[in-house]
């Protein structure tokens, strides 16, 4: 029986998505290190699913792959602990969704995921930072900003996203 042409480009779609992860899967294990491995205990990070790559080496990959939503979320699904900080540098931000950063969130398991995670897939689709009540919160205060108080974002709260490099007193 012969395919469709639509059923046979995502077959083929599939198949490039599949060769994608294990390709960087493949890259990320040739320059792992048990150095680096055995590193990552001295700042936390678990490393019963690390194969022990540099957080460089990891960004030069992401370099090279380029941004790819579909393949971010299968590196994402390996649980290896190098191919979900790649996601980082190969998600495409404007397709992030808070489903999506919800349903990952509940797999961070260290600092380092929640940090870098953050850094890259930041407010997905323009969403708010707080998505539960402010019950027991005063104020929350980003950059020298108030953004937040006991009722919930304020309506005008500026955008959080500078870098402080100054701290006056």
């Amino acid at each position: 029986m012969k395919r469709s042409p639509a059923s046979a480009t995502k077959r083929k779609s599939k198949g490039s998505l599949d060769d994608g992860v294990q390709s960087a899967l493949a890259w990320l294990k040739r320059h792992s290190s048990k150095a680096n491995r055995d590193g990552m205990a001295r700042y936390a990070i678990p490393s019963d699913n690390a194969l022990g790559v540099s957080v460089a080496n990891i960004r030069v990959l992401g370099k090279r792959l380029g941004r790819n939503h579909e393949l971010a979320g299968a590196l994402w699904d390996t649980g290896v602990y190098e191919a979900r900080m790649l996601t980082s540098f190969v998600d495409e931000p404007e397709r992030v969704t808070a489903a999506q950063m919800d349903r990952w969130s509940r797999d961070f398991d260290n600092w380092a995921i929640v940090d870098t995670d953050a850094n890259g897939n930041d407010l997905p689709a323009g969403g708010s930072r707080i998505h539960t009540p402010g019950i027991g919160v005063h104020r929350v205060w980003v950059n020298g900003k108030l953004v937040a108080d006991s009722n919930g974002i304020l309506k005008d709260a500026p955008k959080a996203g500078k870098v402080l490099r100054e701290f006056s007193a």
